[in-house]
């Protein structure tokens, strides 16, 4: 069923005859989605607990960061494999598991923030008209702390693709039959060694190309934040 790539079929055909120009891009739609899904809630949650260690300070921040510490002391992926291999492969737990690897990020650059803002004059003020604690750091002090954060969004968004591809590609994430970049490029790459080169070739570049995509998204907010 094989069929390298033509004016037919542009990415040629995998063993089972499926075109995998349309298999591709149909994939587009789920690894991007989970990218930005991932970066979302990662952005969220981190920044929530950074901006209530870093405004509060004391045994909270003391224990967030050193809760932070351990969780940084596993790589991303790593972390992510095993917390897939724990609670299943499912979309949704895939997700949760890269989420919760790319949390502390942002818990320890929106806690950064944090720190500078607590001590600048709107804070007293808010303090002195009645504001409680918590109204005041999630009201005024995470608005003005959370610019770094959407840099680091856009950057995550690319790193989850990747991770979210690299454990498809090991058989812990998604898995066949899925469109999904990871898998696809999982299931060509034994095909490489038969000179069947363009069913791993090409999914692998869109992994690429959307990784460096959102590294420019991020580039370019990081640009304008300065």
């Amino acid at each position: 069923f094989y069929s390298s790539p033509s004016w037919d079929d542009w990415f040629g055909t995998d063993k089972f005859g499926r075109d995998v120009f349309a298999r591709a891009v149909h994939a587009t739609r789920l690894d991007i989605t989970i990218g930005i899904v991932i970066a979302v809630l990662a952005m969220t949650v981190g920044s929530a607990i950074g901006v209530v260690s870093g405004y509060f300070g004391g045994w909270v921040d003391e224990v967030v960061m050193r809760l932070t510490d351990v969780v940084l002391a596993f790589p991303g992926f790593v972390l992510a494999l095993v917390l897939v291999a724990a609670i299943g492969n499912s979309i949704p737990n895939v997700v949760i598991a890269v989420t919760v690897a790319y949390i502390p990020y942002f818990i320890r650059l929106t806690r950064a923030q944090v720190l500078a803002e607590r001590e600048l004059e709107y804070v007293d003020g808010g303090r002195l008209a009645g504001n409680r604690p918590l109204r005041i750091a999630f009201r005024h002090v995470l608005p003005n702390s959370i610019g770094p954060s959407l840099v680091q969004a856009a950057l995550v968004a690319g790193w989850a693709i990747l991770t979210v591809a690299g454990l498809a590609f090991l058989g812990v994430g998604i898995r066949p039959p899925t469109s999904e970049w990871g898998v696809m490029v999982a299931e060509g790459a034994p095909d490489i060694v038969t000179g069947v080169w363009w069913t791993a070739l090409f999914p692998g570049g869109m992994i690429v190309a959307a990784a460096m995509a959102f590294q420019f998204i991020g580039d370019d907010l990081g640009a304008e934040t300065l």
